[in-house]
């Protein structure tokens, strides 16, 4: 399994053509991506990704962490589902 890191919104981008490759030949990938702060989320900022739209056609799970805590949730589930 790949676990890429990437920092900021633009190399989620980037990174699409990996995540589509990965999806249609089955093979495990979990990404994870920089996004604009949370108060600027939904505003039209700089480097803002709306990741559900952009991913969710072609991948199995897309979420976005809001509250800290959750961190170690999400991550168990996308290595659950990956």
């Amino acid at each position: 399994m790949t676990s890429p890191k990437y920092a900021a919104s633009p190399a989620a981008t980037n990174a699409s053509i990996a995540l589509f490759s990965a999806a249609r030949g089955a093979m495990p990938l979990v990404a994870m991506f920089g996004q604009v702060d949370r108060d600027l989320i939904g505003k039209g900022a700089g480097q803002e990704i709306d990741f559900k739209s952009f991913f969710g056609s072609f991948v199995k799970s897309v979420e976005q962490v809001n509250q800290p805590e959750r961190l170690p949730e999400i991550v168990a589930r996308a290595f659950y589902l990956a």
